[in-house]
């Protein structure tokens, strides 16, 4: 699988007695790619806010971290691995952070 883009992934982290998001991961391989109509409309995300990220199979991301991608935030709603071979790989369903 081609992963043309870079993002920034960050964690919530305790930092001084506060949660605050951290840099996990910077420059990780991913494609990211808006949300169709269909899509939006199945998993109830608006459609200009809705999008996956595809990532390597090895990436550290969970449900609940961010995504920094473009100079945008995304929130990271679910994570689900495929094995199918060569493709391997993550699918994040993101959220534009607010």
């Amino acid at each position: 699988m081609n992963f043309p883009h870079r993002v920034t992934v960050r964690r919530l982290q305790q930092s001084g007695g506060q949660a605050v998001f951290a840099d996990l991961t910077v420059n990780q391989e991913a494609f990211v790619q808006p949300l169709d109509i269909e899509s939006s409309n199945i998993l109830n995300q608006s459609f200009s806010k809705g999008s996956y990220a595809f990532l390597p199979i090895t990436a550290d991301i969970h449900e609940n971290d961010r995504i920094v991608w473009d100079g945008d935030i995304y929130d990271v709603k679910g994570v689900k691995s495929y094995k199918f071979g060569n493709l391997t790989h993550k699918k994040a369903l993101l959220e534009e952070s607010t």
